[in-house]
């Protein structure tokens, strides 16, 4: 019985091992190549009456380009602030 228990032990520990290795391979490792493509908005400029929205596209995690447009209708007649 000794035998058979150090027999499991053994084989558990080279199933380990080989789990180990088979997670550092290149083609075990995940690489993503996510570019998100998300439409904007600024919830606060909108309580102002001042809509904007905005596109953004993710070239990676920590990069992306932004176009952002907003409209107001407030006008400037005479030094004084309107809304139009």
């Amino acid at each position: 019985a000794e035998e058979a228990r150090l027999a499991a032990e053994k084989a558990e520990a080279e199933k380990a091992a080989q789990q180990n290795t088979l997670a550092d391979t290149p083609s075990e490792t995940k690489i993503t190549n996510d570019h998100h493509l998300s439409l904007r908005a600024n919830l606060l400029r909108w309580a102002t009456l001042t809509p904007d929205l905005g596109l953004e596209w993710r070239i990676c995690p920590s990069w992306g380009i932004a176009v952002n447009g907003s409209w107001t209708s407030w006008s400037w007649s005479d030094k004084d602030r309107r809304y139009a």
